[in-house]
């Protein structure tokens, strides 16, 4: 009894300490959003879509027996003020009849024009990672973003947001977590066939850190059809008994842009 009473009295201070970091995020939002009140807010008032879905992978017989797949697909949508960014990814690989990668991974985010610079989010996340030592984990976050740099050629967006992660390990219990969360998002057009991005995100808090890295190329091949290489690589400083800290994924895909 004292136990389970333990466990009620560690849940209730989580969801409490995440409600009050959303709580500030939500009055930041309102107070810059008066601060701006003054400033004309050029935001398109246009509704456009963007979309692309991306496949990779390859499979070999005889002397190496390995079948790899993986799929991103993306979608933007512009309404106004608000902005709104999905994304579904995984990756699958089978060696030797023995599954060595099986990931799925999906994320939204929603963003809305405070000035032309300035813009609040609301993101979520939810991963099942086969090898990550977790049934899966979800993410929720609240947050402001900044654009540094809006050209056409050159884009730069940082991010920052109070956090609240889920994760149901395999082993058995769960492992939430509240903490602050950053990003960043660069776009280099190299020229008219060819973009060089970076997206990265941090996160932590006393006694765990987590960073994730992804640089990509993409180069136009035919009208829609595109060719990208990307790596990315991830990190946690503390992970489930008997999982490694680090994790990397090459991948070289075709990107079909609708």
């Amino acid at each position: 009894m004292a136990e389970n009473q333990a466990r009620l009295i560690l849940s209730s201070q989580t969801c409490k300490r995440f409600f009050d970091a959303a709580t500030i995020a939500c009055f930041t939002v309102l107070i810059g959003t008066n601060i701006s009140g003054a400033q004309s807010v050029n935001v398109k008032s246009i509704r456009s879509w963007d979309a692309e879905i991306a496949l990779g992978g390859n499979f070999s017989t005889g002397n190496t027996d390995r079948k790899a797949l993986d799929i991103d697909a993306k979608a933007s949508h512009r309404n106004g003020p608000f902005e709104d960014h999905y994304r579904l990814s995984g990756e699958f690989v089978r060696e030797k009849d023995k599954t060595t990668a099986a990931r799925i991974n999906g994320k939204a985010q929603s963003n809305y024009d405070i000035s032309n610079r300035f813009y609040a989010l609301g993101f979520a996340e939810v991963e099942r990672d086969k090898f990550s030592g977790f049934r899966y984990e979800t993410e929720i976050a609240l947050g402001l973003g900044y654009r540094i740099i809006n050209m056409e050629q050159l884009s730069l967006e940082i991010e920052l947001a109070p956090a609240f992660r889920h994760g149901a390990i395999k082993a058995g219990g769960n492992n939430n977590k509240v903490f602050a969360r950053g990003s960043a998002f660069l776009e280099y057009n190299i020229s008219d066939t060819a973009t060089l991005t970076n997206e990265s995100a941090v996160s932590g808090q006393s006694g765990q850190f987590r960073a994730e890295n992804t640089l990509a190329l993409t180069a136009t091949l035919v009208s829609s059809l595109a060719a990208r290489i990307s790596f990315n690589i991830r990190y946690n400083s503390h992970p489930p008994a008997r999982i490694k800290k680090t994790d990397t994924i090459s991948k070289v895909q075709l990107v079909y842009g609708f």
